[in-house]
């Protein structure tokens, strides 16, 4: 029972110490419990915001979660009896240890180091400068020149403004629902850095820049072309593909009764495979902006 005890009072007294040690609350995020100011930015630049406050959140969580797994460990090796002297200051004081990077007793140091060498960010502001330098360096990591990444980054700040007027523009002239709907930051982007470019930009945001087969349907021209689940396709009738959304209005332009070739990856190995015109009967997803998922070659349904 005095173990439960202490891991009990481990808990409450981590988790107090813990608000008490980072200070970090509404107050200083700016963000009033419960509550979500709308403000007068655009919908992209609050949920970049809103973002960044769970990032925020989820460091917080996984160092809490850390620090109260090693106090439960420190509550094993108690002495039976020893958890009614817990000293609250202690605990405190072990926070603060667990918190030191340069502390040699940390054993949760040279993970701290690694993953932040300049110090835990510690406000929003921080936090932002270390997610945006992350993000340049998987940008370079995809193939991207630091200066086309650094480019690309402030490009899609500028677009922000850029898309609502296009927006705004489309519906004064009567565009369809989905006209507007393809104006977006991504499509916009797209066209500015090239296919090659661009398949890099989503390398670096981990997102697919390939079509994933996940099924191939009975009796379907994708079933006599040979093509198989786990294939990556890369292009239609000589254009580059990112999504699904995209392969389906391709098949739409094919004329009926004539072969199209598509680039695919298996395993590795770059092929061409041959399918008919028309639905190519597969399931798959990909990224850049459009569906993530569905079915190549139609509107809905299975045999796409």
């Amino acid at each position: 029972m005095g173990k439960i005890a202490a891991y009990l009072l481990a808990g409450i007294v981590v988790g107090v110490g813990f608000a008490w040690w980072k200070g970090v609350g509404p107050a200083e995020t700016g963000m009033d419990s419960g509550v979500i100011s709308a403000g007068n930015g655009s919908v992209e630049s609050r949920l970049r915001e809103l973002e960044t406050e769970l990032a925020l959140e989820r460091f917080e969580r996984q160092a809490l979660a850390d620090e109260l797994a090693l106090l439960k460990a420190a509550v094993e090796e108690m002495p039976v009896g020893a958890a009614a002297n817990f000293d609250v200051n202690n605990i405190r004081e072990q926070i603060e240890n667990l918190r030191d990077p340069n502390n040699p007793d940390n054993p949760m140091a040279d993970r701290i180091r690694e993953r932040f060498p300049n110090g835990m960010p510690q406000t929003r502001e921080e936090l932002e400068a270390y997610q945006r330098q992350e993000q340049m360096n998987r940008f370079v990591a995809a193939g991207l020149t630091p200066d086309r990444a650094q480019w690309i980054m402030n490009r899609e700040e500028e677009l922000e403004m850029e898309v609502l007027q296009a927006r705004y523009e489309a519906t004064q002239n009567d565009a369809s629902q989905q006209e507007i709907a393809n104006i977006n930051t991504a499509s916009m982007l797209r066209k500015e850095l090239g296919d090659t470019d661009y398949a890099k930009y989503l390398e670096g945001l981990g997102r697919p820049s390939t079509i994933n087969v996940r099924e191939v349907l009975t009796n379907s021209p994708a079933q006599s072309a040979g093509l198989q689940p786990g294939d990556e396709i890369v292009s239609y009738n000589g254009q580059r593909v990112f999504d699904m959304s995209e392969l389906n209005s391709l098949t739409y332009e094919t004329r009926p009764g004539t072969s199209v070739a598509m680039q695919v990856v298996r395993e590795g190995q770059t092929m061409q495979v041959v399918v008919e015109s028309g639905p190519i009967g597969i399931s798959g997803g990909g990224g850049g902006g459009g569906e993530r998922g569905g079915r190549a070659g139609g509107r809905g349904g299975r045999g796409f």
